[in-house]
């Protein structure tokens, strides 16, 4: 499986500039909070456990069993084609009755700046 996490929107709001402004910058705001998270893992497992009444080990243990750091990146070639091989691979297994081509759900217009 391609490891990625999507984020979504609705074509409408990907057509209006006050929301495409909004949504860049929830994406940019969204890396600079990945980014420290991976700086201080501490303070954050700390402040997530006080805000969720979890245990602060459990947010340790989800940071500590990361495949790799977490963090928001632009949407280039390489992405689409790890989803296209997912969904090419639910249709092998009979999971699609379609084969389906993702390209189109995907949106390269946001860039981000450096962090």
């Amino acid at each position: 499986m391609s490891g990625n996490y999507l984020m979504a929107a609705r074509p409408a709001a990907l057509e209006d500039p006050l929301r495409k402004q909004a949504i860049q910058d929830y994406l940019q705001r969204t890396a600079r909070t990945l980014e420290w998270i991976n700086n201080n893992p501490e303070p954050w497992a700390a402040k997530s456990a006080q805000l969720l009444g979890v245990d602060k080990a459990v947010f340790l243990d989800m940071y500590n069993s990361r495949s790799q750091p977490w963090k928001v990146l632009e949407v280039d070639d390489q992405a689409i084609a790890s989803q296209q091989e997912v969904a090419d691979l639910f249709f092998d297994a009979g999971v699609l009755t379609e084969r389906l081509d993702v390209a189109p759900l995907w949106d390269k217009q946001f860039k981000l700046l450096p962090l």
